[in-house]
């Protein structure tokens, strides 16, 4: 056996003494390292010992790799997801502050449960009171359209189904 092996040898069988229940191989592995007169088989076993438990290592390090590749690719995700969810609410946030009925939206979502108990204190400054806080609803009726159907696709918004709706088919 080489210098590099046999220094290999003493750090494994170190590690392993310090193990409260090493495994047969392990066991097998400091009996030979220990030994004073090793035999040809011996040397021969402890070699294949010493190649399986580089390879273990090699294979434990490769998976550690692949595993922080993995939490480095979800971590981007949920941080994306994150930015994503705070340029809406950013964005909801200023359109509120112009338009009564987002601002009617954010107090619709604040009191229905869209947020949770332990952060309503945190967001509770930040909601803006319509000028007029309607006592029903925001609807869109026939009546008041201020801008073309197309832009608006009122066909979407209304609880009417729109008309080339067909109940007999």
């Amino acid at each position: 056996m080489n210098n590099s092996d046999l220094e290999y040898l003493d750090k494994l069988v170190t590690r392993f003494k310090g193990y409260k229940s090493p495994t047969d191989t392990q066991i097998l592995l400091m009996t030979l390292g220990e030994k004073a007169n090793r035999n040809l088989q011996d040397d021969k076993d402890l070699k294949v010992l010493l190649t399986a438990e580089k390879k273990a290592e090699e294979s434990l390090k490769a998976r550690t790799a692949a595993r922080k590749l993995m939490n480095a690719v979800k971590e981007d995700e949920r941080k994306a997801e994150v930015r994503k969810k705070i340029i809406w609410g950013a964005a909801l946030k200023k359109a509120a502050e112009k338009d009564p009925r987002k601002a009617q939206l954010m107090l619709e979502l604040f009191n229905e449960g869209f947020i949770s108990d332990k952060d309503k204190d945190a967001v509770r400054g930040d909601l803006i009171m319509p000028v007029t806080t309607p006592t029903e609803p925001l609807s869109i009726s026939d009546d008041v359209v201020t801008e073309p159907e197309d832009n608006l696709n009122l066909s979407r918004l209304s609880n009417r189904p729109p008309p080339q709706y067909n109940p007999a088919y």
